[in-house]
């Protein structure tokens, strides 16, 4: 009963915007795995902020601000009004234009903190012995 049309541009959207948060990310640790284990510790604290779990309304209003700065937020609500509630891709519109800002956002910032990797204006961290 999901909107077939609606989830491919909403997970397209989704994977830009967390491809660009995960490039900008990675970009300030000098052991990959170490990106892993950081967002393995922010997992559960991630989803809280998604609204499903606890509700948005529930929050205090700088939290529910701040969640929004995160791909999973409006990734995971959209999925789920697409998905279960087989929502119109117009009533999904605020998530999908959040993650595109999200996506735009993340992407102009990896690439900026690689630009600054690669002309060494950026000093990055010694590897760990």
């Amino acid at each position: 009963g999901g909107n077939l049309p609606g989830l491919l541009l909403c997970g397209t959207v989704y994977i830009a915007a967390v491809v660009g948060m995960a490039a900008f990310v990675g970009s300030f640790f000098d052991v990959r795995e170490r990106a892993m284990q950081v967002i393995l510790l922010t997992a559960m604290p991630l989803y809280f902020l998604t609204g499903l779990p606890w509700p948005e309304t529930s929050m205090p209003a700088w939290l529910a601000w701040a969640g929004r700065l995160l791909p999973s937020t409006p990734g995971i609500n959209g999925m789920v009004k697409l998905n279960e509630m087989g929502a119109r891709v117009s009533e999904t519109a605020p998530e999908i234009a959040n993650l595109a800002l999200l996506a735009l956002g993340y992407g102009l910032l990896s690439w900026w903190r690689y630009r600054l990797v690669e002309t060494g204006a950026a000093s990055r961290p010694a590897a760990a012995a």
